[in-house]
């Protein structure tokens, strides 16, 4: 079976940086990694092609080849899916669809004929092996996720990324252990009291705020004494805290009620962290 995989173009947004491409010679930010990922657990007896229409036009060569085509997209993309997608079928070809903007609304691509949505790491196998019996469904959604080892490596085999700025879009060679603990390393430093309070009092220092009477209420005393009690007394940040109100009172005294809202932030991202990722 023929498979052929269409990337649709992306518009002219700020995000698209199709102007500030051309200084760099390349004509796309993006590399399709979402297709080239759907590709791998596809059968090898499978032959495959990709279309990325941010760097090249879609043929009636690639149409004419074609048995069945994928079609990833986010909803930006939108524009340029529902011209593909009426196309190939105007073509006679079944169109397979996935992605962010077919799994937020599925109900506006009646077109398509088959829906891959979710995670694809569970829904993919259920539909090839549907397909295999003869009997694929409309849609095909997950009732949870994958764990993130089950993603395969994208199939790159075929594919140079030469007209693509990988740079905005990467794909890690690491092993996904070791990526998961340098991510872990980088968040136990950012929020950690030393570091995080260190950036407090820079955000402070060059701040202009813009003059305004902060009302002392019930609420606010409330909040600064539990704040007192518990990062002042109970925690570990107990130094960098008493600091940083010291700090604040000496150079910026006007400031002192968003500095202590900071050490709140400061403190939920923390625990955030903790409990969650570190």
């Amino acid at each position: 079976m023929n498979i052929l995989l269409i990337y649709p173009a992306f518009p002219d947004t700020f995000w698209s940086f199709s102007y500030a491409l051309r200084f760099i010679g390349k004509k796309a930010a993006f590399p399709p990694f979402g297709l080239l990922t759907v590709a791998a657990p596809l059968p090898r007896s499978w032959s495959l092609r990709l279309v990325d229409l941010n760097v090249e036009d879609l043929s009636d060569d690639d149409l004419e080849w074609a048995d069945m085509v994928f079609i990833s997209a986010m909803a930006v993309q939108r524009k340029s899916a529902v011209d593909i997608i009426a196309h190939c079928r105007n073509n006679g070809l079944t169109v397979v669809a996935g992605g962010p903007l077919f799994t937020a609304e599925p109900d506006a691509f009646q077109q398509v004929d088959q829906m891959v949505l979710d995670e694809a790491e569970i829904t993919l196998p259920a539909f090839i092996a549907d397909l295999k019996n003869g009997c694929p469904k409309k849609i095909y959604r997950a009732d949870g996720y994958p764990d993130i080892h089950q993603t395969p490596i994208p199939l790159c085999t075929d594919f140079s990324g030469d007209n693509v700025d990988g740079r905005t879009n990467i794909f890690p060679a690491m092993g996904l252990d070791h990526l998961i603990d340098g991510y872990r390393g980088i968040m136990r430093q950012i929020y950690s009291p030393r570091k995080y309070y260190q950036r407090v009092r820079s955000v402070l220092r060059e701040l202009n705020a813009p003059a305004a009477t902060v009302p002392i209420d019930w609420q606010r005393f409330l909040a600064f004494f539990r704040a007192c009690l518990r990062l002042g007394v109970l925690g570990k940040e107990r130094f960098q805290y008493w600091y940083l109100l010291i700090w604040t009172l000496a150079r910026r005294p006007k400031l002192l009620p968003l500095a202590v809202t900071f050490t709140i932030y400061g403190y939920h991202y923390r625990r955030i962290c903790e409990l969650h990722i570190l």
